[in-house]
């Protein structure tokens, strides 16, 4: 079995969540995100 690996970076308000939706929908695969923990205790609500 073979498996691409990818990370994307680009600066806010790029669309980094449309263009990562978009690409994990055209392969139709399931994936697994995987940020800092105090990525998310520090992130503006």
């Amino acid at each position: 079995m073979q498996h691409d690996d990818g990370m994307l970076v680009a600066p806010t308000g790029f669309g980094k969540t449309v263009v990562a939706a978009n690409l994990i929908a055209s392969k139709g695969v399931t994936i697994l995100v995987l940020i800092p923990r105090e990525t998310m205790i520090n992130s503006p609500r």
